[in-house]
């Protein structure tokens, strides 16, 4: 269960990097201002609910399968 927890901060690493190379993408494609920002919007929306998804996941993972508790 140990790696379960190490595996969590990773997988948020990863949707961060994801949602940072995709507006970077976004700005050296288009030079509209406008449908740059409501695009960049839309992914960080989107990041949002892909983090809360993971964290709501692990939780579901932690009362499912119990973890053992260090003394």
């Amino acid at each position: 269960m140990d790696c379960l927890a190490g595996l969590l901060p990773f997988l948020v690493w990863v949707i961060v990097v994801v949602a940072i190379v995709a507006i970077a993408r976004l700005v050296l494609a288009y030079l509209s201002v406008p449908v740059i920002v409501m695009q960049i919007a839309n992914i960080l929306l989107w990041v949002v609910v892909a983090i809360a998804c993971l964290y709501l996941i692990f939780d579901l993972f932690s009362c499912v399968l119990p973890m053992p508790r260090l003394r």
